[in-house]
């Protein structure tokens, strides 16, 4: 998208995202570092930025090290999974409020995990520049919650009969490990292969899929494992 003819318009948003945001201290956890260092750039007043990291562990250190007002966290981290640290945050640290910024919106699962958790803000990445931000820090600032409503209302698929954390860790591993042998999944999560093979037989019936391939390929397209990083399903 090309952005040129609304720069005076970008401008002027970020002078009262940086107002809506008064005297609240910040911890920035963002995966990108070109996007870290142009965030820290812009505010003016630097000492409300308490922390910038990049990694889910950093994340959490810094949060409960320095107590900040707000953490802002995007889904996609150098390290671990923001939506796990989020979560996380807002279990832990009641006083620190949450604003998470999707960028990979297939993680359905874990992104309703997040508004279970009572994340205040979670806000699309592809929506910035467009004004949905002011939105997101007016409700945040004001003790309200704003959730982008295209993540709400898609939200992960509703089986029929519930995924327990076991199937769910068995599942992950048959998307992610390319074809895991019950062996190979048994020794990864320290069970027995008769009880992986038991797991397996239950999701198969759970997903109504035909074989394991067919049931990696309905988790995928229910939302409920994300195939490109394990951090954020374990």
């Amino acid at each position: 998208m090309d952005f040129t003819p609304q720069l005076s318009n970008l401008r002027h948003n970020a002078q009262l995202a940086e107002s809506l945001l008064g005297s609240s201290q910040l911890v920035l956890c963002l995966g990108s570092r070109a996007l870290l260092f142009l965030t820290c750039a812009a505010i003016r007043q630097p000492e409300r930025v308490l922390a910038a990291v990049t990694t889910e562990a950093e994340g959490l250190a810094r949060v409960e090290e320095l107590g900040p007002d707000l953490l802002v966290v995007s889904d996609r981290l150098e390290q671990g999974c923001g939506i796990s640290l989020a979560v996380n945050v807002r279990q832990r640290f009641r006083h620190c409020r949450t604003l998470l910024l999707v960028e990979q919106e297939h993680r359905l699962w874990k992104i309703q995990a997040a508004i279970e958790a009572g994340c205040e803000g979670i806000l699309l990445d592809s929506e910035i520049g467009e004004g949905q931000e002011l939105a997101a820090l007016r409700n945040i600032c004001s003790g309200r919650v704003y959730r982008q409503g295209d993540l709400t209302r898609r939200g992960p698929a509703r089986l029929p009969l519930p995924l327990s954390n076991r199937e769910r860790q068995v599942l992950r591993l048959l998307v992610q490990g390319g074809g895991l042998s019950n062996g190979a999944i048994a020794r990864e999560l320290i069970l027995s292969e008769e009880t992986v093979r038991t797991h397996v037989r239950n999701l198969l019936a759970k997903l109504q899929a035909r074989d394991r391939l067919h049931a990696a390929l309905r988790a995928v397209h229910l939302g409920l494992v994300d195939y490109q990083e394990a951090g954020c399903d374990r």
